[in-house]
């Protein structure tokens, strides 16, 4: 699996069509456990970074489709990591349930098609897990030198957002949009409306970078790229 240092203290792991996200900085933090099977890989890159399982304190689970939450509990096992994610998800996790019947594409042929390549044939159940500590507002944790959580629901009702108060500011947007190849929609939602709204909400947040479950990350003037996308 590759890895790759984005700024000091935040990599990103490739885990093949779905990113995760580990901070290093002041603690460890992983956001997203990728598909079911990616635990033991995500274990090798803490090796290869010279961390041992038990360095790993909080998993924080940016919404419960089996490829953020799919080596959740695997993890959680090997590491005894806090699991935390927001109270619309964490019950569909702790059931094992990967999906909700909701999801549909978003408007335009090409979400259609790649709706029905990469959404709908993804399993519908993921290992069952315990989640720790549920939200359900907005709030800022005391980790990693300031980590805001930001319920951005559409894609899933629970579906949070991430703004970590380092390096000129990072948001880590998980699939409330993609980057493929340019900043875009995500191909499915729950309800498309409120992920506009979410990503309105974003729009008008000032942060210099972005990373993504899905695509590249943008490394500078990333609010500006958000605004110009998404702002009203």
């Amino acid at each position: 699996m590759k890895f790759t240092s984005l700024v000091p203290g935040l990599f990103l792991l490739d885990l093949g069509g779905v990113n995760a996200y580990l901070i290093t900085h002041d603690g460890m933090t992983l956001v997203d456990t990728g598909s079911p099977g990616d635990g033991p890989r995500i274990l090798d890159a803490l090796a290869e970074l010279g961390y041992s399982p038990q360095d790993l304190t909080h998993i924080l689970i940016t919404h419960h489709h089996p490829d953020h939450s799919g080596g959740l509990a695997m993890l959680k096992q090997a590491t005894g990591a806090k699991v935390m994610a927001h109270a619309e998800d964490a019950g569909l996790i702790e059931k094992g349930i990967g999906k909700r019947p909701a999801l549909k594409p978003a408007p335009g042929l090409l979400n259609r098609i790649l709706f029905q390549l990469l959404l709908k044939s993804a399993p519908d159940e993921i290992e069952p897990c315990l989640v720790d500590e549920v939200w359900d507002t907005d709030k800022v944790l005391d980790l990693n030198g300031g980590l805001e959580l930001i319920h951005t629901p559409g894609h899933t009702a629970g579906h949070t957002s991430l703004l970590w108060h380092q390096q000129g500011g990072v948001l880590l947007a998980s699939d409330v949009a993609v980057n493929i190849p340019k900043l875009r929609f995500h191909p499915g939602y729950e309800s498309f409306e409120t992920g506009r709204q979410s990503l309105r909400r974003l729009a008008s947040l000032t942060f210099d970078k972005a990373t993504f479950g899905h695509g590249r990350p943008l490394l500078s003037g990333a609010s500006g790229i958000f605004k110009k996308s998404f702002g009203v």
